[in-house]
């Protein structure tokens, strides 16, 4: 019994696999690719209750974990979650969270691991999942190999195309990161830094990739891209990254390409119209030195952006010191630069980006965009009121194209002559329209001949009607007659040439010895306007009725000094209720310069939407676009503007005159003649 009991063996079995399986949380050579010894239950217990402890940091020792114990461990959190209970799911998403500058932070390597788990796993990531999905997608993976960049974006595939809940915060992400990304996201330890432009292609890359296998996932972008735009007090830098990416998505997402150029556009006008609020309040001097700085402001900026092709700075831009200034209007002043530098710097990429697409597009294509931008200028920019730079590039591309300049005065024409469209609407076309046939250099004499002939038989329509009514002139009930008169009278002052039956045979130093022939129709039709019952030359600014008598008489086209002279004695009356109706029945829009009062409360706006452009940057894309001021041959220039000015002052003195005996008149009326505001008509 004595030798049986020695003869015992000593140390337990179960010893030895235990010390083996903690040994495996040690690096070596190949502990990754090794099979988990065969399991038991005893041993299974101490291994689940060990890894399954509760760890904010991750183990340096984790960074060496077998896959198939990273697809046990992403299982198991997964479950569990749906289950209640979070612990292990929260350690997952430390995984993600954890930056890659950390000492405990997972190596590419293992990272890797975790990312085709859980792509395999994609069903168990569900809608309750969501923080897990913003920790991936949050996590530092564009900076990372090419190996790991593919397997992300097979997880991100995965997750839009099983989980339509998550497709909005995969888009969101992506579309975020046009201006989020910092120079930090492509400088990982361990891999080469990766260059801002390489960033960049890498995130478009990715987003083309979960477009083109889930092509139902462009509702998400479009939302996303939508609410991702900078708001307007963003800085320059933003505004200018941003649009750029979401142009560059148009390229290859042709789908939105419409509605990205419609937003951005949309935004723009905004701030052009902003930026004119803000600057009628300027001197002529702080605006000359407004545009002298912001002048300044671009030149340092291009040339920052050379020096920093390849890097990304972390750093705060072109307004971050505004908040720091004492004096309430410097404050405003600076504030206005760093708007006029956006609208600049935005308006130069817009022009870039179509200027690209109609020289290297097919026919079709051309014609498509060219639509496009029609439209959007129909929707967005015709309706708005003080826009006035935004409008430029269809005065650029309108006129810079083959038969370009015929459809886009064909759509202003279709809106001036339209019944049914507001009446503020039609005025707005009628003055876009004279003022891009009359400014655009590259519109052809075809188009000149065209509109104004379509313009003198709406004009000639129009009188017809309205003097059946027996009235006198009136701006608040005949808005689009005169409209479409001043119109003529300003076109007719730069395109007089185009007039012509024969432009070529024009002899500029002896016209004066023979009549000059016009185009049929024109001339019976104007001159039976201008001396109708509702009296244009009245109603239309006087400055514009003016230079259009001078060069009219210069040019024997027709002699109206005599009716000017009459018409200083007519009277432009209006009755309260007149004026609180406004025109056509429309309440009239009272503006800054609604405080005229007399005659001038009454008469229309010298507005044309196309006067010289002075954006520093974009300019350049407009150089050469305009019509500039000449006088006919033979005509003095020098006393055009006094002339006028003296006809002005005139209609002035006029109207103070006028003033004084309604004063006298209406004494103890308690005030019920007009004050100036709301009779007045601007386009």
């Amino acid at each position: 019994m004595v030798a049986l009991a020695t003869a015992m063996p000593a140390p337990p079995a179960p010893v030895h696999p235990l010390k083996s399986a903690l040994k495996r949380k040690r690096p070596d050579d190949g502990a990754d690719d090794q099979t988990p010894p065969p399991t038991q239950p005893g041993l299974k217990r101490v291994k689940v209750t060990f890894d399954s402890a509760v760890q904010v940091d991750i183990p340096k020792a984790w960074t060496s974990k077998s896959l198939v114990l990273v697809r046990e461990e992403v299982r198991r959190a997964l479950e569990r979650h749906r289950s209640g209970e979070s612990a292990a799911y929260e350690t997952l998403r430390q995984i993600f969270n954890t930056k890659p500058f950390s000492d405990d932070a997972p190596t590419t390597g293992l990272l890797s691991k975790y990312v085709m788990t859980i792509t395999s796993f994609v069903g168990l990531v569900d809608r309750r999942c969501g923080s897990l999905v913003d920790s991936i997608l949050n996590s530092y993976w564009l900076g990372r190999d090419e190996g790991f960049l593919s397997q992300f974006q097979r997880l991100l595939v995965s997750l839009v195309s099983t989980h339509g809940a998550h497709a909005h915060l995969v888009m969101q992400s992506l579309v975020d990161k046009f201006i989020s990304l910092r120079s930090s996201a492509g400088r990982l330890p361990g891999h080469d830094i990766v260059r801002r432009f390489e960033l960049l292609d890498r995130l478009h890359k990715t987003l083309k990739c979960v477009l083109d296998t889930v092509p139902s996932s462009v509702r998400s972008l479009s939302s996303a891209i939508t609410n991702g735009f900078p708001y307007s007090t963003e800085s320059t830098q933003v505004h200018v990254d941003y649009v750029t990416n979401i142009i560059r998505v148009a390229s290859y997402a042709p789908a939105l390409k419409a509605e990205i150029l419609s937003l951005t556009t949309d935004r723009l006008v905004k701030i052009d119209v902003q930026i004119q609020v803000d600057i009628e309040d300027l001197d002529e001097d702080m605006h000359d030195s407004l545009l002298q700085d912001v002048t300044s402001a671009l030149d340092r900026t291009e040339k920052e952006g050379e020096a920093d092709a390849n890097v990304w700075s972390d750093s705060s831009d072109d307004d971050s010191d505004i908040s720091t200034i004492a004096d309430a209007a410097s404050q405003r002043l600076e504030q206005l630069k760093v708007s006029v530098t956006k609208l600049d710097a935005i308006l130069d990429l817009l022009f870039d980006y179509y200027d690209k697409a109609f020289e290297n597009g097919k026919e079709g294509d051309k014609i498509e965009t060219f639509e496009q931008l029609v439209a959007i200028f129909l929707r967005s920019i015709l309706p708005t009121y003080r826009s006035r730079h935004v409008q430029f590039l269809l005065f650029h591309f309108g006129q810079s194209l083959p038969n370009m300049s015929d459809r886009f005065a064909a759509a202003l024409t279709k809106i001036a002559f339209d019944k049914n469209q507001p009446a503020m609407l039609k005025i707005s076309a009628a003055a876009y329209l004279a003022s891009f046939i009359a400014r655009g250099t590259h519109v052809p004499r075809s188009t000149v001949v065209s509109v104004y002939a379509s313009l003198c038989t709406e004009l000639d329509r129009l009188r017809d009607v309205y003097e059946r009514s027996g009235s006198g002139p009136s701006l608040q009930r005949y808005g689009v007659y005169y409209a479409i008169a001043q119109a003529l009278l300003y076109m007719f002052c730069f395109r007089w040439r185009d007039l012509l039956v024969d432009p070529e045979g024009f002899e500029d130093q002896f016209f004066e010895e023979k009549e000059l022939e016009w185009i049929p129709g024109v001339k019976e039709q104007v001159t039976r306007n201008i001396y109708s019952a509702l009296n244009p030359l009245k109603v239309c600014s006087p400055a514009i009725v003016m230079q259009f008598a001078r060069i009219a008489n210069h040019l024997r086209f027709i002699y109206v000094f005599p009716l000017i002279e009459t018409n200083k004695r007519v009277r432009l009356t209006k009755s309260m209720a007149q004026m609180a109706a406004g025109y056509d029945g429309m309440v009239g829009r009272e503006t800054a310069l609604s405080s005229k009062t007399g005659e001038s409360a009454f008469q229309l706006d010298a507005y044309f939407p196309f006067d010289p452009y002075h954006l520093p940057r974009s300019k350049r894309w407009v150089s050469g676009d305009y019509v500039e001021w000449k006088s006919p041959p033979g005509m003095e220039e020098d006393g055009s503007d006094s002339e006028a000015d003296e006809a002005q002052d005139a209609e002035e003195e006029d109207d103070d005159d006028d003033d004084d005996d309604d004063d006298q008149e209406d004494d103890g009326d308690d005030g019920q003649e007009n004050d100036g505001k709301g009779g007045k008509v601007t386009a």
